[in-house]
Formats: structure tokens, C-alpha cells, sequence
């Protein structure tokens, strides 16, 4: 019986284990969004807009994540942000981030006219993807890149934005 009793606690802890280091993103309405965007505090938010759909994007996306494990010490919080559809959440944006071991908070955007909320992330920025909005408000910073990055060109259009 006792071994039993370990053999299950063994396989919940096995389960739970797994589960934990499972991609976790949620889906969440342009509201939600412009409060992440709006946070009051010494940090460096950097929104990449993505989906996956998008070459350009998932060609992009390992960049992010390397910038974001060597910058992970400073007051900058990366947030991938996917204009996926809704109905592709489970069947294929929650494949793509467990494929590219994502580690960063994801957020799926469901807000299909994009023309309600694109003026407010920022009235320059057309829509297009990829596109990355920095933000921090308590140093007045909000500055959309409308383009895609390589390394090397995102660590140096950031460095500027880091404390």
C-alpha cells in the first residue's frame, strides 16, 4: 500500500511538473492591453506584436528571446503580444510558443478590427507586422519600431530604452 501510496505521488508530481513549465497565454481584449501598457513604474516594457502567420515574425521571435534571457537582470519586461485569431489559440499559437520553449508572457490579442485599437498602441504604426512598442511611462518613453529585428539590430535599438 505504501508503495502504491508513493508510486502516485510520485506521477502528480511528475504531472504537476510538467504542466508548470507549459507555455501559459491568455487571451485578453485591447482594455487589458492598454493597462499593461500603461504601468506606472521604473520598467521598460517591450511589446513585440507577432503572429504566427507572419514569416517575418517567427524569423524574428529567437532574437527576442535571446534578448530577453540577456537583459532578463534589468527593469525591462518583454511581452509577445499575438494578433492570431482566437479561434487558432490552442491548434496553433500554444504549439508555436511550446516549440520555441517560450518563457516570456504572452498575451493573444482578440480585437479583430484592428482600426479600434491601432491608434491607440500608436497613431503612426499602420498595423503591419512584426512591430515592437517600447514603454515607460515614468521616463515618458513610447516609441513604436515598425519593422522586423536581427540581433544585433534589436540589442541596438534597445540599449537606448535599458537602465
Amino acid at each position: 500500500m505504501k508503495k502504491f501510496l508513493w508510486l502516485c505521488c510520485a506521477l502528480m508530481l511528475i504531472i504537476a511538473g510538467r504542466a508548470a513549465n507549459a507555455q501559459q497565454a491568455r487571451i485578453v481584449k485591447f482594455d487589458e492591453l492598454a493597462k499593461m501598457m500603461s504601468q506606472q513604474n521604473d520598467t521598460t516594457y517591450i511589446f513585440n506584436f507577432f503572429a504566427t502567420w507572419c514569416e517575418p515574425c517567427v524569423k524574428e521571435f529567437p532574437a527576442f528571446q535571446r534578448f530577453s534571457s540577456r537583459y532578463a537582470g534589468k527593469k525591462m519586461r518583454l511581452i509577445f503580444v499575438s494578433l492570431d485569431f482566437k479561434k487558432d489559440f490552442s491548434k496553433r499559437l500554444l504549439p508555436f510558443l511550446k516549440k520555441k520553449h517560450v518563457k516570456n508572457e504572452v498575451v493573444l490579442l482578440d480585437e479583430p478590427n484592428g482600426n479600434s485599437w491601432i491608434d491607440n498602441v500608436d497613431s503612426t504604426w499602420d498595423g503591419g507586422l512584426p512591430a515592437t512598442l517600447v514603454v515607460n511611462n515614468q521616463k515618458h518613453i513610447r516609441q513604436i519600431f515598425a519593422r522586423d529585428f536581427t540581433y544585433t539590430l534589436l540589442e541596438t535599438a534597445m540599449k537606448p530604452f535599458l537602465p
